[in-house]
């Protein structure tokens, strides 16, 4: 492999190349070749007088002959003189059914002049046959009516100009001013001078064109191709057999890095023993290690947020259960003065109730993360429901000496939500606001579009979030201590707005710049509905 990859004598690069161009060019001539026998065969089938007069040097002459006979399959030509005697015919048969009284009823290729046949019902209900001679001019597409006659059924001639020394025509002769020589031919003339300028007509008779012959035609010809592949499988055999070796040859090393790391071994592969063009795929797969032994540390890191996560809920659980059941003792133990029960009473009831809280939080947080976890989403004007949410809690805002500065527009901006559960974002974030900042502080509360998408800003004043926490401050069970949380206290409620926003199909980050005069601003993007 080295020997073939080393030098400039060959590469990989190379041989797909000239493999490429040597297996296109055999599939391109085997397909212009086999194409062109396909034509061939149906030109054959149905040629046109266009065929014949390809040999005009050799009608001009009289050269008849010299006319390939078994060009063209059951098909052949007559050459008459200007008083209708034969002077050649590539079959005898032709010439004892078209003779040269017959010229005058066939269709002429280029003059203009051609016959028209109409079916039409005559006075006694029988059908008969409308016939017209007409003259086409091919300068401006007019048509003139140089004569016409009406037939019966039975081809006798009932009055017209046309026909005027027969009372009756034979089937033959209906048949030629039809332009049809039989059922499966059709014929028709071209009159010409020749090079001594005597008056010749040649009348050609070939295959009538119909969807059943054509099928038939386009069935023998598809043979072709289906003998052409047996061939075209030997080159794709030869050349994949070729492709197979060298490449497999020119990967080997790789095969035997992904081998080592299978068997939790360290992959030893040098770039430099790759050939160039595999170069990336060997720089991915370095790539990939590394990316999972980075995640594999990730994981580690992950079970020892589970871990933590564990050991901050049975700290929160544990700190309203310890004051429970150290006041509870109290009680039993009679150490509570008659005065001071009903203080110890209320802060029994309030630690039970942190408790609960906190259970409750957890039990929806866990519930949000199950993958059948679902909402129940309607048509929502976002607007007038912020609106009525901000009017529900103005009182309380104001109660707590805090200032509500809404930016809600007037038209009506549709989004898909669950009212109920996203009403739990907006508590989120304005609780977080009421618990964490001093009486004073303004919310900051407004709603636009942007594209096709809808941005709800809820933002303050106040102290704001330090950097070091703005991070994780979405993630469970940063404590009071360390973050601003809201779902009262529990430190989940952050994770659980984000979570529903998630679930909405949208998103909510912190501004890592809010702009001037706000320092906490939150943003929610969430989809809108499209008009219609």
């Amino acid at each position: 492999m080295k020997r073939m990859f080393k030098g400039k004598k060959r590469s990989i690069v190379r041989f797909c190349i000239f493999n490429f161009v040597f297996y296109s060019v055999i599939v391109l001539l085997l397909f212009l070749v086999l194409n062109s026998l396909v034509i061939q065969k149906l030109n054959r089938t149905f040629p046109s007088i266009n065929n014949i007069l390809e040999y005009r040097a050799e009608l001009e002459n009289d050269d008849f002959s010299s006319i390939p006979k078994n060009e063209y399959e059951n098909c052949g030509f007559l050459v008459f003189d200007i008083e209708g005697n034969l002077l050649f015919t590539t079959d005898e048969d032709l010439s004892e059914s078209v003779t040269g009284d017959d010229i005058w009823l066939i269709n002429s290729y280029d003059s203009g002049t051609h016959y028209q046949i109409s079916q039409v019902e005559l006075n006694d209900g029988s059908m008969g046959y409308f016939v017209t001679l007409n003259f086409r001019d091919k300068s401006d597409g007019t048509e003139e009516l140089l004569g016409f006659s009406l037939l019966d059924g039975n081809y006798n001639i009932i009055y017209g100009d046309l026909f005027e020394n027969s009372e009756k025509l034979t089937y033959k002769e209906f048949e030629f001013i039809n332009g049809n020589y039989n059922e499966k031919k059709e014929v028709v003339k071209y009159d010409y001078y020749n090079s001594q300028s005597d008056y010749r007509t040649l009348v050609f008779v070939s295959n009538l064109f119909t969807e059943q012959a054509y099928g038939e035609a386009v069935s023998q010809a598809n043979l072709i191709w289906i003998a052409a592949f047996p061939v075209l499988g030997i080159c794709i055999a030869i050349q994949v057999f070729l492709f197979r070796r060298d490449i497999k040859r020119s990967i080997m090393p790789i095969e035997k890095a992904i081998t080592a790391y299978g068997e939790q071994k360290d992959p030893d592969l040098n770039l430099e023993d790759i050939p160039s063009e595999f170069k990336n795929t060997a720089s991915k797969f370095l790539e990939m290690h590394k990316n999972l032994e980075q995640e594999k540390a990730e994981k580690e890191e992950a079970y020892g947020e589970i871990r933590r996560l564990m050991t901050d809920i049975s700290h929160d659980i544990k700190t309203p259960i310890t004051v429970i059941q150290g006041y509870a003792q109290a009680f039993l133990n009679g150490k509570i003065p008659d005065e001071e029960r009903e203080k110890y009473a209320e802060m029994i009831y309030r630690k039970s109730n942190d408790a609960v809280k906190l259970m409750e939080s957890l039990f929806e947080y866990i519930r949000m993360e199950h993958p059948q976890y679902s909402v129940s989403l309607s048509d929502v004007d976002i607007c007038e429901y912020t609106r009525e949410y901000l009017a529900e809690r103005y009182e309380e805002i104001l109660n707590k000496e805090f200032e509500l500065e809404p930016d809600i527009p007037e038209e009506k901006i549709v989004c898909r939500i669950d009212e109920l559960l996203f009403a739990r974002v907006y508590d989120n974030l304005v609780n977080n606001i009421l618990r964490y900042n001093p009486p004073g502080t303004c919310i900051y509360f407004s709603v636009k579009k942007s594209e096709n998408k809808v941005l709800i800003e809820v933002g303050d004043n106040g102290k704001g979030i330090p950097e070091n926490l703005r991070d994780k401050i979405f993630r469970p069970y940063v404590t009071e201590n360390s973050a601003r949380t809201g779902g009262g206290g529990t430190g989940l409620g952050l994770s659980i707005a984000k979570k529903i926003t998630e679930l909405h199909g949208g998103n909510i980050t912190l501004q890592e710049k809010p702009p001037k005069g706000i320092k906490t601003l939150f943003t929610i993007e969430l989809n809108q509905k499209e008009k219609g």
